[in-house]
């Protein structure tokens, strides 16, 4: 009885499977690490993003004099944001050791300044944000606004 020599034995496909599916299982789990780093980065630049354009916002405001001096920003306080303010003199040292938060409001002309606010030269703004996704990032931003 003659054997025929054509095609691969079980065995052989066996192994081949075998080799196949361990390639397969290093790759995807390659690929979902790389989608996981992916997504926490997105989640750490939204969220930089974030903060920058409302310190943007802030800053351009804070151009004029009466609303600087009111410390009062003509917007509503984006959810998951925390806005907090210090008086510095001209050197950045602190005015006060207090911090106060500036008024959101969607017109600044009946807001009064702040109490413990004071005619600085110097304010620094420290704006933090928070990712809005569960084990999401913060970011913070801070920056020195003169007076104009």
């Amino acid at each position: 009885m003659r054997r025929s020599t054509e095609g691969f034995t079980l065995l052989e496909v066996l192994v081949a499977i075998l080799l196949f599916s361990v390639i397969i299982l290093v790759v995807t789990a390659s690929l979902t690490g790389f989608f996981g780093l992916s997504t926490r980065t997105t989640q750490q630049v939204d969220t930089t993003t974030r903060a920058q354009a409302l310190m943007e916002e802030i800053r351009g405001q804070w151009q004029r004099q009466d609303v600087y001096d009111r410390a009062c920003v003509a917007l509503t306080q984006p959810d998951n944001t925390v806005v907090v303010v210090q008086d510095e003199n001209a050197d950045g040292s602190a005015v006060n050791s207090q911090t106060y938060a500036p008024v959101f409001s969607t017109s600044c002309a009946s807001v009064t300044a702040p109490a413990n606010s004071t005619r600085s030269t110097l304010r620094q703004v420290r704006v933090t944000a928070t990712s809005t996704s569960s084990g999401g990032s913060s970011s913070t931003l801070v920056l020195e606004i003169p007076r104009p």
